[in-house]
């Protein structure tokens, strides 16, 4: 039957769980234990589970001096709950019982205590265990609240993201986006341009995960949204893009590739640039398809030259803009697609055209013959130039 000690329960804290069918061990334990914390005591093995999982106790311990090898699954049956990761289990045991210590470390016994029970060694080994389990719940709450503070950056992040997709009747533009964290260091936006029929697109990739990239990747935002305020060229937002990152990480190792254009639909013409971002996709209407690769280094290291490239951007034109985590994605067993078996991918999903990113995963996934696993952010944005009436 299950029984508890009259000792004085701390407030906000997790109670001790004695497990044993000894009474000799149990009245030498509930003797010798100073915390004041509740005892719980458990007279077989079904009790001592039933009151870990109501109690969720700091510190167990398990008699295994009698039991024939049951305390071993009892351990596998604790350590398989995740309500008791941070229990700490301190297993009882014969000094002869030298192999079955060894069992019950794999199974998940944190500590040993020898029969019979000395005092001075109960009191210092059952106050390291509650410092060690102490230690683990608030490390535990911690990683919680950090863990919900990434949440609401990544709903931030969500929101920064483009709500709509600008209608320009000759276009069509479909986007894709799946952080591989909370927090992402993806980003790419659109926005028409003044004047008739211009269009600028980017896609963004800062080094690293959760919320350091994504504090980059806000501020490429931000900078981005602010060249269309004042209809900013292409190379003078980017030198402002890198000037600001130069002046926030400029001694640090933080870095942002990135990709931007502007489509002029009247002028039938791509205007580029790339900072060390992955090369582009662009399907002319002859077939023919070109790698828009960089004009100039990563943004946060270095200056940045005059970059600009021009090329045609006529109806039938279609155009791919993607981050590394396409080619960075692998099987289970840890094969990566990498970058040319990605690109020629790539170009055979584009040249049979409709739902070019909902293809391309589905083709990467045929590829490898299952599902892959995608450890980087993924982004991609596809824009193709609908041929004339």
């Amino acid at each position: 039957m299950p029984n508890s000690s009259r000792r004085p329960a701390l407030q906000d804290e997790s109670p001790l769980l004695i497990i044993t069918d000894s009474a000799l061990v149990r009245d030498a334990l509930v003797t010798h234990i100073s915390e004041t914390r509740r005892l719980l005591i458990a007279d077989s093995h079904d009790v001592g589970m039933e009151l870990a999982l109501s109690f969720r106790p700091a510190l167990i311990l398990l008699d295994a001096s009698s039991t024939d090898g049951e305390a071993l699954a009892l351990l596998r049956a604790f350590r398989s709950e995740p309500h008791l990761d941070d229990t700490f289990i301190l297993v009882l045991s014969d000094e002869a019982a030298v192999l079955e210590r060894l069992e019950a470390s794999r199974a998940g016994a944190d500590d040993f205590l020898r029969l019979p029970v000395d005092q001075a060694e109960l009191t210092a080994r059952v106050a390291v265990a509650l410092r060690q389990a102490r230690l683990s719940r608030r490390l535990r709450a911690y990683t919680r609240r950090i863990e919900e503070e990434m949440r609401l950056v990544a709903d931030l992040q969500m929101r920064l993201l483009p709500a709509y997709t600008p209608y320009l009747a000759s276009l069509r533009i479909d986007s894709f986006y799946q952080p591989s964290t909370e927090a992402s260091g993806d980003y790419f936006d659109h926005f028409l341009l003044p004047g008739e029929d211009r269009l600028r697109v980017v896609i963004a990739d800062a080094s690293g995960h959760g919320a350091r990239s994504a504090v980059l990747m806000t501020m490429v935002r931000t900078l981005f949204h602010a060249s269309h305020a004042a209809n900013t060229p292409l190379t003078d937002m980017l030198l402002e893009i890198n000037t600001n990152l130069l002046d926030v990480v400029g001694n640090e190792p933080d870095f942002v590739t990135l990709f931007a254009a502007d489509l002029d639909l009247r002028g039938n013409t791509l205007r580029y640039v790339n900072a060390g971002h992955c090369p582009a996709l662009l399907r002319h209407p002859d077939g023919t398809t070109m790698r828009l690769s960089g004009t100039t280094p990563r943004l946060g290291f270095f200056g940045v030259r005059e970059t600009e490239r021009l090329v045609p951007f006529t109806p039938g034109t279609r155009l791919l803009l993607y981050t590394d985590g396409f080619h960075d994605c692998a099987t289970a067993s840890g094969r990566r697609l990498g970058i040319d078996r990605f690109l020629s991918l790539a170009e055979a999903t584009m040249r049979r055209g409709g739902d070019v990113l909902s293809s391309l995963r589905e083709d990467i996934s045929t590829t490898f013959g299952e599902p892959p696993t995608w450890p980087d952010d993924v982004t991609a944005l596809y824009i193709e130039r609908k041929e004339e009436a």
